[in-house]
């Protein structure tokens, strides 16, 4: 089996609601999917859309459950304090922890391929340079950072 990754996006915006909707649609998603994101939004978006998932948070590959839906939490937060509909710089920093690792799984071949959720570009910005991610058509960032990944990531 292939896992693949799954960055949830702005945790203020829709990634995670799409994503809880996509895994209800397609069951075989969940047991090929690994999440990365906030644990505290998925559950409430869990409760919120009647999804009944049981969530394993796992740090590294191998304690990946079939059954479950996996995630990884790499930049935890409360969900008081996450603003639902608002431009966050808190929303900014999660999605880029999330997209990091999920790049982070994918280079160690962990996992085959990864899936971004909907990112607000404006709070998304890459540490490297300080600058925001806004020139679509390069396909990098400084230092190799794909900004755009489709299957499989490049090694």
């Amino acid at each position: 089996m292939k896992i693949f990754g799954i960055t949830l996006g702005d945790p203020c915006g829709i990634g995670i609601e799409v994503t809880i909707k996509a895994l209800l649609k397609e069951p075989s998603y969940q047991k090929e999917a690994l999440l990365f994101g906030p644990l505290s939004v998925l559950e409430y978006y869990n409760k919120r859309l009647k999804a009944n998932f049981t969530f394993n948070v796992i740090e590294t590959i191998e304690e990946f459950k079939m059954g479950m839906i996996n995630v990884v939490d790499p930049h935890p937060v409360k969900l008081e304090d996450v603003l639902i509909g608002k431009v966050s710089a808190l929303g900014g920093e999660v999605a880029f922890e999330a997209v990091r690792t999920a790049i982070e799984f994918a280079r160690r071949k962990e996992i085959s391929s990864v899936i971004t959720a909907p990112l607000n570009k404006k709070r998304f910005i890459w540490r490297d340079t300080g600058l925001p991610a806004t020139r679509k058509s390069s396909p990098t960032t400084p230092k190799g950072i794909p900004t755009q990944c489709s299957s499989p990531v490049p090694s």
